[in-house]
């Protein structure tokens, strides 16, 4: 099945959306990127814009247990001996509906190796003139057992095209997840973000030069609603990409793109990707995901504009 792409405007905003995996392939704000993107018909690098179900992040081995039943799962992560993101960031999915301004996929995905559930899923992308792109994804149930689930997204974002390392990060989070540098599994309980040894509060900004990320963390409760916000501030021009997202999704995996450490970003070098989460790293062997009866449903969504 050929790849589709789907442009999506609104105002100062263009959005391109990708029928394989589903995701967002790039944004811009007056020309200038919000998401660090890639070229039509491309596989895409890093996993940038796509959505990651049934499970975002890793499982170690490949193996849990769920009500009493082992199931193993290929190995997608060979060096570090892990499956990892799930099924549907790599099959093609099919537009339902299109508009200027919106578009809705969906995706029959049955069972796989290790997976014995049938799962459907949709995802609505939506342009708004004065909020930006938003993603509102639902996976329901297909099959006529429980299944785990947890979801997650992969966007690299970036302040209008400026160089990371001139920009600040802000992530309104208290917490965060050990995890082993070999694996990148959890090695130890929620920890307070003072223990990672940076120079600033995270929750008020950090200079991102050479700040390396691949950390898990848990957002704090916002105390006025229930929506948080990760910026991305250019610190000489104030140009920035704000991501929202919910109490639904208070996991965040961030990761720094780095060539120094053989993982840049293709033709870019240093980027950033913060993914939210519903559930953390290896949740199907620690018991975050959700458990969806047959029929039940697990929904999520986010949004990205110019800050």
């Amino acid at each position: 099945m050929t790849t589709r792409d789907i442009t999506l405007r609104a105002g100062d905003y263009s959005a391109a959306i990708t029928s394989r995996g589903g995701g967002v392939r790039t944004l811009s704000y007056r020309g200038a990127p919000l998401l660090i993107g890639y070229e039509a018909d491309a596989d895409a690098p890093m996993n940038a814009g796509t959505i990651l179900s049934p499970w975002p992040n890793r499982v170690d081995g490949g193996v849990f247990i769920f009500h009493g039943r082992s199931h193993s799962l290929d190995i997608t992560e060979p060096q570090r001996t892990n499956a990892i993101h799930g099924f549907v960031h790599y099959q093609q999915w099919q537009c339902v509906d299109c508009s200027d301004s919106s578009v809705t996929l969906e995706l029959h995905d049955g069972q796989h190796e290790g997976w014995p559930w049938a799962l459907h899923h949709s995802v609505t992308w939506s342009l708004h003139p004065e909020t930006g792109l938003s993603c509102s994804y639902r996976v329901r149930n297909a099959s006529s057992d429980t299944a785990p689930v947890a979801v997650g997204f992969h966007p690299y974002i970036t302040a209008h095209g400026a160089p990371l390392d001139e920009c600040e990060l802000s992530i309104p989070s208290g917490q965060y997840l050990p995890l082993e540098t070999t694996r990148n599994l959890p090695a130890g309980p929620l920890t307070a973000t003072s223990h990672l040894g940076l120079d600033a509060d995270i929750a008020q900004g950090i200079a991102m030069d050479k700040v390396f990320f691949d950390h898990c963390f848990h957002v704090d409760q916002p105390q006025q609603d229930e929506r948080f916000e990760v910026t991305l501030r250019h610190r000489e021009s104030g140009h920035a990409v704000v991501l929202r997202s919910d109490l639904r999704t208070p996991w965040l995996q961030v990761f720094t793109a780095d060539p120094a450490r053989d993982c840049g970003y293709p033709g870019v070098g240093r980027a950033l990707a913060v993914e939210p989460m519903t559930a953390p790293v290896n949740a199907f062997r620690s018991h975050g995901a959700a458990e969806l009866a047959p029929g039940e449903s697990l929904s999520s969504d986010f949004s990205i504009a110019a800050g």
